[in-house]
């Protein structure tokens, strides 16, 4: 294959080709096999859980959030986990300077518990002022369910009910604003 670039007061290609249209078939899907085997490998060593619904900011730092959180659990110890669902407090994510794990109880029907990651912003973009919670796994008494364990009206549920009873206190609690994102 020989490809020209020539100048006559404007640019043009020119492409000579010994090569059969078979065998450049042939050479693009090996191309485009290599390209997609990549990126899948660098998705499955990323580690990602994926989540449930969107992710909720706070306009303030990690530490301000996570006090709100044990301010939280301290007038609302209805949403901590309680001892009989310790044992399911086993799902285990790649450490990350900027994730950390937060477990939320809630009783009432559906009974169940959402496991929900604390973003840390400034790590990654480095606006310190910038904190996300991030619903990745629910647990009903079983097995930890991801993302693809549910249609979209059961995460807008749940969605719903973690702004309802939990972003709508953690907000009370920092005095700041929050926004949601996909």
């Amino acid at each position: 294959m020989l490809l020209h670039l020539r100048y006559k007061g404007y640019f043009y290609l020119t492409w000579q080709s010994t090569i059969t249209p078979a065998a450049m078939t042939n050479y693009i899907n090996k191309k485009a096999f290599i390209s997609l085997f990549c990126i899948c490998i660098f998705a499955v060593g990323c580690d990602t859980m994926g989540q449930i619904g969107d992710t909720t900011d706070f306009k303030t730092s990690r530490p301000v959030l996570e006090e709100a959180i044990t301010t939280l659990y301290q007038q609302h110890p209805e949403y901590q986990m309680p001892q009989k669902w310790a044992q399911f407090d086993s799902l285990r994510v790649k450490a990350s300077p900027y994730l950390s794990k937060k477990i939320f109880y809630f009783k009432s029907a559906p009974e169940e518990m959402y496991y929900v990651s604390l973003v840390d912003d400034s790590a990654m973009s480095g606006d310190s002022l910038r904190t996300g919670l991030a619903i990745r796994a629910v647990n009903r008494g079983g097995e930890w369910m991801k993302e693809d364990k549910f249609g979209y009206k059961e995460q807008k549920r749940i969605q719903e009910r973690f702004n309802k009873e939990i972003i709508t206190k953690l907000a009370g609690y920092t005095k700041v604003k929050y926004y949601t994102e996909d």
